[in-house]
């Protein structure tokens, strides 16, 4: 099954580099990606294709959009 790595730029600075690199599944690889975060979602929307990384895989690029909080 083929992988796609997907990098998420911008929301809260918590967020760690190697939580921002994620591999998905294309079928994973929505228009948009919700990370957990501390008590809400961090909401990413699909920017851009970057074309591929060093190994050949997709590189996709999510940009932060807005925050939920989790209901309780």
């Amino acid at each position: 099954m083929q992988k796609v790595h997907v990098k998420l730029i911008g929301g809260p600075p918590e967020i760690t580099a190697a939580e921002r690199q994620l591999i998905l599944s294309p079928e994973e690889a929505e228009d948009q990606i919700r990370v957990t975060h501390l008590a809400g979602y961090e909401h990413f929307f699909y920017a851009a294709d970057e074309g591929l990384d060093r190994s050949g895989v997709p590189l996709y690029r999510y940009e932060w959009s807005y925050r939920t909080e989790i209901a309780e």
